[in-house]
């Protein structure tokens, strides 16, 4: 399964969960829900489910900033490495601008 494909499943169970719990306040304000046992624990259910899918995007979204951080610090690293050049140069050559 592709990131896309999780993050895409991750997104759908928290919507799912979030409806879940509305439709089942709606129905039970409605008195249409009969409070069976299972069916009292539906929010807590969808609730679940949804932290999990959040706590799974959070954790995506922490990876990514990981990633953008280590880019980073390469980028400072090759910019260290060229202004120690551009002094080697300016040394051996004298400043021409």
């Amino acid at each position: 399964m592709g990131e896309k494909t999780a993050e895409r499943i991750a997104t759908l169970l928290v919507y799912l969960g979030a409806l879940s719990i509305i439709v089942w306040a709606l129905l039970k304000s409605l008195r249409i829900i009969q409070s069976p046992i299972w069916v009292e624990m539906v929010p807590y259910f969808g609730g679940g489910i949804s932290l999990l899918a959040l706590a799974y995007k959070a954790g995506k979204l922490m990876q990514t900033v990981e990633e953008i951080a280590s880019k980073m610090k390469d980028v400072v690293g090759i910019n260290e490495r060229l202004l120690k050049l551009e002094a080697r140069c300016e040394e051996r050559h004298g400043k021409k601008r």
